[in-house]
């Protein structure tokens, strides 16, 4: 569900390397000028998951949990590709703890809804369909749901989408005494 995507930052060379290996990856990798190139990707694409590759020290907003310095040439390529793959692991591993929807977060690692001090165990279908309705800009129907939350055909007449989310409002009021997460309109649900 989650791709990581690898960013190395003005190093043509060692991205043309890695880009001759990239069928032995698990990651999708990117070449890029300079950080402010980076950001404006970000903010346009909503990249979430991955690292940056940088051979010296880059001020920036992002967290240095996800830059990777490589500063010792020349380098066996095994050991680069190590230290990627514990690299991403690790960025992962934050990404996944720390998912931010409206006042609540996702630790999809404990799969707990969290909002202060409170907490709420959640099911991998509940978590799918919070993460689901995260990434939407606009409010989804209930067959839009059925097929790409639970994977169901569109003329499948089923009440499933209305009773797990009758279920998660439920358990969220009980917890958080909060019943404007899931969101419905004519036009479906939202946050």
């Amino acid at each position: 569900m989650f791709s990581s995507k690898v960013f190395i930052i003005n190093n043509k060379s060692l991205y043309d390397v890695l880009q001759e290996l990239k069928n032995q990856f698990f990651f999708e990798l990117f070449h890029i000028k300079n950080i402010d190139e980076f950001i404006d990707l970000k903010k346009k694409e909503k990249i979430e998951n991955f690292i940056i590759i940088v051979t010296k020290d880059i001020k920036s907003q992002i967290g240095k949990d996800y830059f990777l310095k490589i500063n010792n040439f020349p380098l066996k390529i095994f050991d680069l590709i190590q230290k990627i793959n514990i690299k991403i692991l690790k960025s992962s591993f934050n990404f996944k703890s720390n998912i931010k929807i409206n006042n609540y977060t996702i630790d999809l690692n404990s799969r707990n809804l969290l909002k202060g001090s409170k907490f709420l165990k959640l099911t991998e279908k509940e978590i799918n369909l919070l993460l689901y309705l995260k990434k939407q800009s606009h409010p989804q129907k209930v067959n839009k749901l059925q097929e790409n939350v639970w994977g169901y055909s569109n003329n499948l007449e089923t009440h499933t989408v209305e009773t797990h989310i009758y279920r998660l409002r439920k358990k969220i009021k009980e917890v958080f005494n909060d019943e404007k997460l899931i969101q419905t309109s004519k036009e479906g649900y939202l946050f």
